[in-house]
C-alpha cells in the first residue's frame, strides 16, 4: 500500500508513505528534482504521519492512499 500527501511544501518537496508488510512503514521525502532525501521507517501509519508533521510540516490530514 502506499500513500501520497497532497501538501504545497515551500521548497516543493514531495512525500510518500509505503507500506512493507515485514518491515513497516517507510516514509519518503523527495526534493523538487525527484531525488529522494530522506527515509524513515516506522511502526505505523500514524506514527509515519505524525514524524512527516514533524520533519516537514505536512499536515495529517493531508494523506491520501494511491494504491
Amino acid at each position: 500500500m502506499k500513500w501520497e500527501a497532497e501538501y504545497k511544501h515551500p521548497k516543493g518537496m514531495r512525500f510518500e508513505i509505503e507500506l512493507d508488510e515485514l518491515a513497516g512503514y517507510y516514509l519518503y521525502a523527495y526534493d523538487k528534482t525527484g531525488f529522494n532525501f530522506f527515509d524513515d521507517l516506522q511502526d505505523t501509519l500514524e506514527w509515519t504521519q505524525k514524524a512527516a508533521l514533524r520533519e516537514f510540516g505536512v499536515p495529517l490530514d493531508a494523506w491520501h492512499r494511491v494504491e
